[in-house]
């Protein structure tokens, strides 16, 4: 396998790193964007719905209490005072059971609501025959019908409402833990991109002084070495194919240049020597002769 080039590792590393960068930005604004729209399921939905099934058990609370109270009413005047406060909290109770309707987004939260509503309408219709009684002068079978027929199904009615409370609750537990798992999973997926990045730059780093600052540095080793007469010494890494390679290959034809020419001068030497012992040996015979 071909070894890739510095600039080409170089590119691919920094590309990783940056995949890297993005996967991190893409869990990070993922997990929020989740944590957000959970919070306001939480803060703007479910916490109004449940401020909401309070004031339904508060206001039937409120109308259990006035017709409580106009079982002690004596005078007319004092009935219609509490059938005013009768009327007063049956609309009040209507209308946040209504607006409580008017919000339903879920089939459980419709049936539990649609579970309210009718007993709601049996304790009214009994507490027509209560006031029925206590106007009629029949205050003994207006408390015996309160206490045995309109408490039981009081009782209903505040179960029905708390079915509806924990159902409420059980849905924004159910946004808590979405949240608690999203986070996890966001730090999760950060600690091992993370890791990785760490991981690659660590092998960034050995690469840049493995693979780049010691050959280097051997090279300029070999070119002091050539600078000063060492020709026999090999180049270092001559035979990479990557720019130290060829680095060291251009230092390697240098070293073969100066080869050359000590061989092309030690060459004409021994051709000059040859040629002065001809010349002298020539000289000597035209001497004898």
């Amino acid at each position: 396998m071909k070894r890739p080039s510095i600039k080409q590792a170089l590119i691919l590393k920094l590309s990783i790193i940056s995949l890297f960068m993005i996967g991190l930005s893409y869990v990070s604004l993922s997990t929020i964007s989740t944590l957000r729209a959970n919070t306001e399921q939480i803060g703007t939905f479910w916490m109004q719905r449940l401020v909401t099934a309070r004031e339904i058990k508060d206001n039937f609370l409120d109308l259990k209490t006035v017709y409580a109270q106009y079982l002690l009413e004596d005078t007319a005047e004092e009935r219609r005072v509490g059938q005013q406060k009768i009327d007063a909290a049956g609309t009040a109770l209507e209308k946040v059971v209504a607006e409580y309707e008017k919000g339903v987004r879920t089939e459980r939260g419709r049936e539990l609501i649609n579970l309210i509503k009718p007993e709601l309408a049996k304790y009214r219709a009994l507490s027509e025959q209560m006031t029925a009684f206590e106007n009629d002068g029949k205050t003994p079978e207006a408390i015996r019908l309160f206490k045995e027929n309109m408490e039981p199904q009081a009782e209903l009615v505040n179960k029905a409402v708390a079915d509806l409370v924990a159902f409420i609750l059980s849905q924004a537990e159910g946004f808590v833990t979405a949240s608690g798992d999203s986070a996890q999973s966001a730090f999760m997926l950060t600690a091992a991109i993370a890791g990785l990045a760490v991981l690659l730059a660590i092998a960034g780093i050995f690469f840049a002084i493995s693979g780049i600052a010691n050959p280097i540095r051997s090279i300029a080793s070999a070119m002091r070495r050539l600078s000063d007469g060492d020709l026999d010494s090999d180049i270092p890494y001559a035979g990479r194919a990557d720019e130290v390679g060829e680095m060291a290959g251009a230092v390697e034809i240098f070293r073969q240049n100066a080869l050359n020419v000590v061989r092309l001068e030690k060459e004409a030497a021994e051709s000059r020597s040859e040629s002065e012992a001809a010349r002298a040996a020539a000289q000597q015979r035209a001497e004898r002769e």
